[in-house]
């Protein structure tokens, strides 16, 4: 069954209001997806 939202209010709030994603976006531009998703792997943190 969905979740009811009758009566209540929905904000949506994309990563690009809450951070500066310009070097990231660089990034992309420079390397292209898969250069960008490699170095996104190899400077990621496992918890």
């Amino acid at each position: 069954m969905p979740f009811m939202l009758d009566h209540r209010l929905v904000i949506g709030v994309a990563s690009s209001a809450l951070f500066d994603l310009s070097e990231s976006d660089a990034m992309f531009h420079e390397r292209g997806e898969a250069g960008y998703a490699s170095v996104r792997r190899s400077t990621s943190t496992t918890t």
